[in-house]
């Protein structure tokens, strides 16, 4: 967390300075998609390791039919 020097309204004359807090949250979208079936699997999750990836594999598994095709992406 960082925070930079903000100026806010006040009176005429006088230079009161606010501080503006600036803070960044990140998430990672986890995606498999099957064009031939329609069928699609996602996640969203606070990180990207293989835990996440874990739990993307097991979202893809308990949707789609074991022929093995499937596109598999992360952004």
């Amino acid at each position: 967390m960082k925070g930079t020097i903000s100026r806010i309204w006040s009176q005429r004359g006088s230079r009161p300075i606010a501080l503006q807090q600036q803070e960044f949250e990140w998430v990672y979208t986890f995606g498999a998609v099957c064009p031939a079936r329609g069928e699609a699997a996602a996640v969203v999750m606070p990180y990207a390791n293989t835990d996440a990836m874990n739990v993307h594999l097991k979202e893809i598994s308990q949707g789609s039919q074991d022929d093995g095709s499937c596109c598999s992406g992360i952004g």
